[in-house]
């Protein structure tokens, strides 16, 4: 085997065996011990496995670089979306997908679209969002222009409709002024109240804004909705 070889040439493969032996050897303990333990998240026999295999390729003279110690990364999964879907669907509901699914996966989900739906005012490419209002307006009420909900760019509902009302959870500082008994202080008081305690559960939880009692909800409480 070590027929030509020289003095040092013999040395040289004699210590990197050696070598290679004795970090196979403290690795596998490593990993042994770890084992009886519980190994940190990443770190696995076949990480131990790759540095043994680094180590070889060093004494070979090969490059290592930094990267090829480090453990391999989780994969992380899809983060749940909850949605809800209304209008002209087959079956109009709340559903769960994913952050990396779009309007048209929530349609789908949904059944389908009804054979009067119209799909002109959505973005059926854009990517769904937690709590994301899906309309799906008939092509009666897009001829009209009634009946139908007002849609952000991520096709979200940003008012009621054809109702009139000023919603209450979504309405800006300057719509909630068009109400009676509400001026700009009031109306920052309650976007403020939304921000710092979520969305009203109910019309009645405005009065529950600093400076709106219940004289002032009375006046207003045919024009608001959530």
């Amino acid at each position: 085997m070590f027929k030509g070889w020289t003095s040092r040439e013999k040395t040289l493969m004699v210590l990197s065996t050696v070598l290679l032996i004795a970090v196979s050897s403290l690795l596998f303990s490593q990993w042994w011990q770890e084992r009886e333990q519980g190994a940190p998240e990443g770190l696995t026999f076949q990480t131990h496995v790759d540095q043994v295999q680094h180590v070889h390729r060093n004494l070979k003279g090969e490059a290592v670089t930094e990267g090829d110690f480090a453990p391999s990364e989780p994969q992380q999964e899809d983060e749940p979306v909850v949605i809800d879907i209304k209008g002209a669907v087959q079956v109009p509901g709340v559903y769960t997908l994913t952050e990396r699914q779009r309007v048209i996966d929530a349609i789908h989900e949904a059944g389908g679209l009804a054979e009067n739906a119209s799909t002109l005012p959505l973005n059926l490419a854009q990517p769904l969002t937690d709590g994301m209002v899906i309309y799906v307006p008939t092509k009666e009420e897009v001829d009209r222009g009634e009946g139908m909900p007002s849609f952000s760019s991520t096709g979200t509902v940003l008012d009621g409709g054809s109702s009139g009302k000023i919603s209450i959870n979504r309405a800006t500082a300057e719509e909630l002024q068009q109400l009676p008994g509400i001026g700009p202080s009031r109306a920052e008081a309650i976007v403020r109240y939304r921000e710092e305690n979520g969305p009203f559960t109910s019309v009645e939880d405005i009065m529950k804004v600093s400076g709106i009692g219940p004289k002032i909800f009375e006046n207003m409480k045919d024009e608001i909705e959530l």
